[in-house]
């Protein structure tokens, strides 16, 4: 066994076989667990058998106007996988799960003046969905509800001299 060739160990995957580290003589077609071929083993004794996926549910989630969302699949915790069934029979890609976020659905709220007792507010945009307000038509800044409002200064009274009657 002058030609001994040393096999290096795999770990195997949730589908494919693994195997220890052995050691092979091409001359003779032994398989041996060392490398002084002492013991001597057969091919069959090599291989580690495919450890299976270990699924778990993944819940979907709805997309929101700014956060992507899924739907429901199955995850490998081993491999990182994903299957559309729970018995992990037919794969897809993660891609698949993703549900695009909805972006804002956005309306024009008119200025309003400030009167002597009530609140105006600036023009300003707010979005159906979220209630989220932005002041740009095209949603990129986002402000607060309280930034829109022009407050009240109440009435601006006057002093009023009084006249004696004649």
């Amino acid at each position: 066994h002058n030609d001994l060739q040393s096999i290096t160990a795999n770990a195997p995957t949730c589908t494919e076989n693994g195997n220890i580290a052995y050691w092979h003589c091409p001359d003779c077609e032994k398989y041996f667990d060392d490398e002084s071929a002492a013991n001597e083993i057969s091919l069959a004794d090599t291989i580690i058998a495919p450890l299976n996926h270990t699924i778990i549910p993944m819940v979907a989630n709805e997309a929101t106007c700014t956060e992507d969302g899924n739907v429901a699949y199955w995850l490998c915790t081993a491999c990182d996988s994903c299957f559309s069934d729970a018995n992990g029979n037919t794969e897809i890609a993660i891609e698949d799960t993703v549900i695009a976020a909805n972006g804002h659905s956005l309306s024009l709220v008119v200025e309003k003046e400030a009167t002597c007792t009530e609140n105006g507010n600036i023009k300003y945009w707010i979005c159906s969905d979220c209630d989220a307000c932005f002041n740009d038509e095209a949603g990129n800044t986002e402000i607060t509800i309280a930034d829109t409002v022009i407050t009240s200064d109440g009435h601006a009274l006057s002093p009023v001299v009084a006249n004696d009657a004649t």
